[in-house]
């Protein structure tokens, strides 16, 4: 009985921080549609710029002019997922601003229901542009029900990894706001040789060994790997260290960021009120 009514509970204080952050993410219209609309418009320029690219080379690797549509799709499938990153510091620091966020914290609530609430509130507001960017990506190169549902498992090992990182930028956002821009300028050097948006054959040959010293490279290429391959067995045997890297990351960063956003608040609390 104690077991039940203790997942009631929790299960109770997940939902609220869903609902808050649903209606918080809903309240002004126009800011949601255009979200929507933003990473279509995003497509355009590159899909012109890489199409006269393509004409004076015929393919980069596995990529093409047939299917570098797939690679920017993606990309904006990764960038969707990755975007909660920020949704962790943002949503801290705008509840830190109305003073809202160290009563949540001190309430007899669980931080953990917190993280929780957060990722499955971001998770719902992403789904309508995620599923259409996956759709069409689908009328590019269709591929097996099974290579989809890895897909999915693997998209949601990488929401937790990113998810991690944000509790960790959350921590810094809410008791040490000085650090912040220092990490996140590190976090840019790790994005612009993730090859999220250019393939890695892109890289003159000494930024390709930077690149593969990245761990966001294995991370998205995998990904692109599971499309490409459509079958799941054949990526994992050519990639184990990509799954390991990616498996890992999603069980280890999401604690260790737990862990190290509660150390940082125990220790010096909510400061900039």
């Amino acid at each position: 009985m104690d077991i039940s009514k203790n997942i009631k509970d929790n299960l109770a204080q997940i939902f609220a921080v869903v609902e808050k952050d649903l209606a918080l993410s809903t309240r002004f219209k126009l800011p949601l549609i255009m979200s929507f609309f933003n990473p279509v418009l995003n497509l355009i320029l590159p899909l012109l710029v890489f199409g006269q690219i393509f004409s004076l080379k015929e393919s980069f690797g596995a990529w093409d002019s047939q299917n570098f549509a797939l690679y920017l799709l993606m990309a904006n499938q990764f960038f969707i997922i990755v975007g909660i990153r920020n949704k962790f510091p943002n949503q801290f620091s705008v509840e830190k601003v109305w003073k809202t966020l160290y009563a949540i914290i001190i309430a007899p609530f669980n931080r953990r229901n917190l993280f929780f609430g957060i990722f499955f509130g971001y998770a719902i507001m992403g789904a309508l542009p995620f599923t259409f960017f996956f759709i069409l990506s689908l009328f590019i190169k269709p591929i097996t029900i099974i290579s989809v549902l890895s897909l999915f498992i693997f998209y949601f090992f990488i929401s937790l990894i990113f998810s991690g990182i944000g509790l960790f930028l959350g921590a810094l956002a809410i008791s040490k706001p000085s650090i912040t821009p220092l990490v996140r300028f590190a976090l840019s050097i790790l994005w612009l040789f993730s090859c999220l948006t250019y393939p890695i054959e892109f890289f003159p040959k000494n930024f390709e060994a930077l690149a593969r010293l990245n761990p966001f490279f294995y991370i998205f290429d995998f990904g692109r790997a599971i499309w490409i391959d459509d079958n799941i067995s054949l990526s994992i045997v050519t990639y184990p260290f990509h799954v390991f890297l990616i498996v890992g990351g999603a069980v280890v960063l999401p604690i260790v960021g737990l862990w190290i956003f509660n150390l940082i608040f125990d220790k010096y609390g909510i400061v900039g009120y």
